[in-house]
């Protein structure tokens, strides 16, 4: 019957259809656990050239980096930051010669300088260490004050301004990058530093241009010459000290 063909013919298309949904869907789940697989190895990779890393840096043992893996995912998972990020941080401040307990508690302050700064933990770590060098550095090496109560302060000055002026923590970094070695040899504190920067920035918008523009000044006013500044660095910076300069008159 006419009827019972068209079933037939619709039953079979019916069967092709859920067969070929069925296909795909193995097809997409297949290529989903081959992508997770792939993922999974990446991490692995990033984490073990992590820990190699630091492990060069420091000469630990297996078992005080097997420590120090553990800690650092812990205080990932606590803040939000891969494993990765937070030995890489470590990495960097070991380079400084801290200790790995010490390296570890700064990465770990960098990572939440990262979280509530709103940016990642590579930037955050470059901004964290020009800071506590310019203006704990000496005081961390002669025991007055510990990497934790220095890296807080720094967290809460930079979180804090940013929260409430018309600056972000990643700009308030950017330009203690550049000027905080400055301002701390003309004598001033942490909170009058920020401040500077954060009223300066209110009128020009450009934390780079600010940071460079007070370099550019508190050296002045120490009475350094562009041309010593360059003996010592082994490199013309005249340039430099003009786009400063430039920067700077935008302040007045």
């Amino acid at each position: 019957k006419p009827t019972s063909a068209l079933q037939q013919m619709g039953s079979v298309a019916q069967r092709a259809a859920n067969y070929i949904i069925s296909s795909l869907a193995t097809f997409v789940s297949f290529r989903m656990v081959i992508n997770y697989i792939r993922t999974g190895v990446g991490y692995v990779q990033q984490l073990d050239t992590a820990l190699a890393q630091l492990q060069v840096v420091t000469g630990q043992s297996s078992s005080a980096l097997k420590e120090a893996e553990d800690r650092a995912r812990s205080i990932g998972d606590a803040i939000g930051s891969t494993t990765t990020e937070v030995l890489n941080s470590a990495t960097d401040w070991a380079r400084l010669g801290y200790s790995m307990s010490d390296s570890l508690t700064l990465a770990q302050k960098s990572a939440e300088l990262a979280k509530t700064g709103f940016m990642d933990v590579a930037t955050a770590t470059e901004q964290m260490t020009s800071a506590i060098q310019a203006f704990y550095g000496a005081k961390i090496s002669k025991g007055l004050v510990s990497v934790d109560d220095a890296a807080s302060h720094i967290n809460d000055e930079l979180v804090q301004i940013g929260n409430n002026m018309p600056i972000t923590s990643q700009g308030l970094g950017d330009a203690l990058e550049r000027s905080a070695g400055s301002l701390v040899a003309a004598g001033n504190t942490l909170e009058e530093s920020v401040a500077l920067i954060s009223t300066a920035n209110s009128t020009i918008q450009n934390p780079e241009s600010v940071g460079n523009a007070l370099k550019t000044v508190s050296m002045r006013l120490r009475g350094t010459k562009v041309s010593d500044i360059s003996n010592e660095l082994n490199e013309d910076v005249s340039d430099d000290f003009k786009n400063a300069a430039h920067d700077a008159s935008k302040l007045y």
